[in-house]
């Protein structure tokens, strides 16, 4: 964390643990009687903010599907 950025910013105790943020999918994303729709589908890096507008768009597309 940068002191210039953020002067009075403490932690108080150094990062010890890292947890990846992989990105995946699904072989197959429909099948009899279910569809994945975002994150069941795909997961897209949580930096990037993909993942809420992919949601969003697939959520949108299995309605007309499911109409």
């Amino acid at each position: 964390m940068s002191k210039r950025v953020f002067p009075n910013y403490f932690l108080g105790r150094s990062i010890s643990v890292l947890i990846p943020a992989n990105t995946s999918i699904l072989d197959k994303i429909t099948g009899k009687n279910w569809l994945g729709i975002g994150d069941s589908a795909i997961t897209l890096h949580p930096i990037s903010s993909d993942g809420l507008n992919f949601a969003l768009k697939t959520s949108f597309q299995a309605m007309s599907v499911i109409k």
